[in-house]
């Protein structure tokens, strides 16, 4: 037996109190414990030596590291999950920080800059919630310029983290040189307007330029990694172009496609010249095939449209009559077109080669020689000139032709001569012919020389009608004038005293006074309404008539003309309505002569209108640029027969009747001219029993025949009866006028002053320096106007205000007077409320005039007139 273990023996002896007391029956058991107890011994010896043979290794092993650690550009730091630093130890990277021997003890994420701290703060933080390893980047200055750093911070154990710090500025410069150069490469493919792509072996795309993108309809990042599958709708396109670039994968060659096509995103097909190289790996093997695509449309169609303009050069040289042969610089035929055959009795096939002057035998007319040197004449000739001249050709047959012909030398794109080109026309039915016309020539000029002599003898005839003309539309002129002004003077009394009596200025009147009254001035105005149509009508034929273009509502002037006979509609109780379209917001007319039209059609359709009917006024567009007025009622009527002749001068359709409502027959005719100088037309539709629709259309836009505006005056404010008395001149010839302007004038005790001529208005304006003037126009000795001017030079008085007075108003009138110096003008007969407000406005300052040229303008020439019963102090022109 092996001896007992000393371990085993004390428990041997405490137990049986000697080793001889051991009972037999367990001598077998501490054998195997005996023999255990050894095995352990042994086995703790050998642990013993290897603890401290791996003591010893791990010393050697962790210095080993340290030298490794410290031979490290790195910074490695070891940090508790507060941030405080453990342990340091680096290389150059702790420039970063600061020397290592400096950082124990403080918190990592206080040392580098401030701007860091906050995303270490967040990685610590994460790495002690999850373990897990994170990475931070940032960048500082070191030594003036920019580095930059990765701290990766890894989880040791519970509450450790080690943190390496590497300088990333080389990498990062690196990468940053590595994007410039893709940007610019980027750059330089997108600009490149070819087509440019790249695809691996399956077909993908793995590079584009945007030019290819556009060509898809798509962007560069789409493509990517997508097939033509993926873009092209065409399966034959995309079978063409894979078979293509397999090739180039096969052969490792480049390949050229001269002509392909393509249906880009605008549905357009494009042609293009494509050529596909394949791009190899570091073992040399096929990695990808690259593919550059020329865009060859314009090339393509030019080029067919100069094979186009080929054939059809050859179809016009095979048509035209003219001969044309075109050579080389030897003077070699080259061609021959079909009438050249025809002149030499040659065909091409046969002339080709041949020297020009071997086929062509040419004369020249001039000299009745052989031209032999044609052909060295044309080279030589100035390249913008060539040579032309007439020629005569002698055919085999012996023939003898006359041509014209123009040569030209052929010049290439250096400039160098590389042929001529020469063209004749037959002219000898034309040399027949000019032999011909030179002996109608002569017979001609004989004719010529007779009836010069009679057009002249006719041109006289025709000056001296045109003087009859001439004169005769002076004297015309001068009666219209006249006539105006004849016409109008006694109806200035007539009109003027019945104002005064009807006012009962001069005592009150009885009721039978009162209806006499009335009746003379109301055939007193319609007198002056006569008078007016068929002076208008003198007017517009000898081409006096002069429109007064504004821009104005339509809708506000058509209520005001029906408001001026709304008294007569009610009398006849008459039913009225207007309707304007809200789109017609404007016209664009003379709104005095558009007035004047409203006036007239509704004053017809009142006249033939039967108590208890209805008239009604629309006004809408038609079309983009016209504006239709209907005047609709419901009277008697007008036959088809009569409506062709309805706006005629004079025309009548019963004549007993319209004498009998007041009708004259002039108011549509002048109507129908008003509407015509708009350049306007006008109409009616209507039945026999079932009324009538008078219409006229005006074109929206201003026309270009009115060149002039009239300034106006709107006359309104507080009435003139209590009228400051004011010393007057009034400067008129006409007795029976004179006394009417007395005695209107003398209702407010004015002081008047008479002259009776323009002379004594002169003298005595500037001896009593009245208030104002009123200046009757057509006076003996010296006229209104001129007197006007005269009295405007004088300082003392320039400043007084003259209102002319005339019976021949108009557009051009209002020129004269306003240049004259007046403020304004009324037009005769006066009434007297009209002449009280123009007294008033220039001597009491109560009203306002405003200018068609400049809104608000103070002291411009008004216009007032009584015409048809109706003043233009209503109306709302500017």
């Amino acid at each position: 037996m092996k001896p007992l273990h000393s371990l085993l023996k004390r428990q041997l002896v405490r137990q049986y109190g000697s080793l001889d007391d051991v009972p037999e029956a367990v001598q077998a058991f501490l054998e195997t414990v005996n023999d255990s107890y050894l095995h352990f011994d042994e086995d703790r010896e050998m642990l013993e030596r290897s603890l401290e043979l791996s003591s010893d290794e791990l010393l050697q092993m962790n210095a080993e590291m340290r030298a490794v650690i410290q031979a490290f550009p790195d910074l490695f730091m070891w940090i508790d999950h507060s941030g405080r630093i453990l342990d340091c130890r680096g290389g150059t990277a702790s420039d970063a920080y600061a020397p290592p021997d400096t950082l124990v003890g403080k918190r990592f994420q206080d040392v580098p800059l401030d701007d860091c701290s906050a995303a270490f703060t967040h990685a610590i933080k994460a790495i002690a919630e999850s373990g897990d390893s994170e990475i931070v980047e940032y960048s500082m200055d070191l030594s003036g310029k920019p580095a930059y750093f990765e701290a990766r911070m890894i989880a040791l154990r519970k509450d450790q983290i080690l943190v390496i710090i590497r300088n990333i500025t080389e990498r990062k410069t690196s990468h940053k040189r590595i994007e410039e150069q893709r940007n610019f490469l980027r750059q330089v493919i997108d600009i490149n307007p070819n087509l440019i792509f790249a695809k691996d072996a399956d077909g993908r795309f793995v590079l584009v330029n945007q030019a290819f993108a556009e060509a898809f309809g798509t962007t560069v990042a789409d493509l990517l990694g997508k097939t033509d599958a993926d873009v092209n709708l065409d399966p034959e396109e995309i079978k063409h172009f894979r078979r293509d670039e397999m090739e180039v994968f096969r052969n490792q060659a480049d390949k050229l496609i001269p002509e392909e096509w393509l249906n880009v995103a605008t549905g357009e097909k494009r042609w293009y010249q494509t050529i596909k190289r394949p791009i190899f790996d570091g073992d040399g093997k096929v990695r990808q095939c690259l593919g550059v695509a020329t865009d060859i449309t314009m090339r393509r169609q030019a080029e067919e449209a100069l094979a186009a303009e080929k054939e059809h050069l050859a179809v016009i040289l095979r048509s035209i009559m003219d001969s044309v042969v075109a050579a080389d610089a030897g003077g070699h035929i080259l061609m021959l077109n079909k009438a050249a055959e025809a002149l030499c009795v040659c065909r091409q096939a046969d002339a080709i080669g041949h020297k020009i002057e071997a086929v062509f035998h040419l004369i020249d007319e001039a000299s009745g020689k052989r031209l032999t040197d044609l052909v060295t004449t044309i080279l030589a000739a100035d390249e913008h000139s060539g040579v032309d001249g007439e020629v005569a050709l002698t055919s085999p047959g012996g023939e003898r032709r006359h041509l014209s012909m123009n040569g030209a030398a052929l010049r290439g794109m250096d400039g160098d001569v590389i042929g001529l080109v020469m063209v004749f026309r037959d002219i000898t039915e034309q040399r027949r012919a000019q032999l011909v016309l030179a002996k109608e020539h002569r017979s001609l000029e004989a004719t010529v020389k007779v009836k010069t002599k009679e057009l002249r003898k006719s041109l006289k005839d025709l000056q001296k009608a045109n003087l009859f003309l001439e004169e005769a539309n002076k004297h015309k002129n001068r009666f219209l004038s006249s006539m105006s002004h004849e016409l109008r003077t006694p109806l200035h009394a007539i009109l003027g005293f019945t104002d005064l009596l009807a006012g009962e200025f001069y005592g009150q009147l009885n009721e039978t006074q009162q209806t006499y009254i009335g009746r003379i001035n109301d055939n007193g105005k319609h007198l002056q309404s006569l008078i007016t149509d068929l002076l208008d009508l003198a007017r517009i034929d000898a081409g006096k008539m002069e429109l007064e273009i504004t821009e104005f509502p339509p809708g506000l002037t058509i209520s005001q003309s029906v408001n001026m006979l709304n008294s007569q509609f009610r009398k006849r109780e008459l039913e009225v309505g207007t309707e304007c379209d809200p789109n017609l917001t404007s016209i664009t007319a003379d709104k005095r002569k558009f007035n004047q039209i409203m006036l007239n059609l509704l004053s017809n359709a009142l006249k033939y209108t039967p108590t208890g009917g209805s008239v009604h006024v629309r006004a809408f567009k038609v079309g983009a640029g016209t504006a239709r007025i209907e005047v609709r009622d419901t009277g008697i009527g007008i036959g088809k027969k009569e409506t062709k002749k309805i706006f005629s001068e004079f025309y009548q359709t019963d004549r007993a009747r319209d004498e009998q409502l007041g009708g004259t027959g002039i108011g549509l005719a002048l109507t129908r001219r008003l509407v015509e100088m708009h350049k306007g037309k006008i109409g009616v539709d209507s039945e026999l029993g079932k009324g009538s629709t008078f219409w006229f259309e005006l074109p929206l836009a201003k026309s270009e025949f009115v060149k002039t505006r009239l300034i106006r005056g709107l006359y309104a404010g507080s009435r003139p009866g209590n009228m400051a008395s004011r010393r007057l001149l009034v400067a008129e010839d006409n007795q029976t006028n004179l006394a009417v302007l007395l005695d209107m004038l003398s209702i407010h005790n004015h002081d008047v002053a008479v002259a009776r001529n323009g002379q004594e208005a002169l003298e005595l304006a500037t001896a009593q320096k009245p208030d104002l003037i009123l200046m009757d126009i057509s006076m003996p000795i010296m006229d209104g106007l001129e007197a006007a001017r005269r009295i405007k030079e004088i300082p003392e008085i320039c400043d007084v205000p003259i209102i002319a007075l005339t019976a021949n108003a108009g557009q051009s009138f209002a020129k004269k007077a306003r240049d004259a110096g007046c403020v304004g003008f009324l037009e005769k007969p006066v009434q007297s409320k009209d002449l009280f407000r123009a007294i008033h406005h220039h001597l009491e300052g109560g009203i306002t005039v405003i200018d068609s040229e400049s809104d608000g303008a103070m002291n411009k020439p008004f216009r007032l007139t009584a015409n048809r019963g109706h003043t233009d102090n209503n109306s709302n022109d500017a």
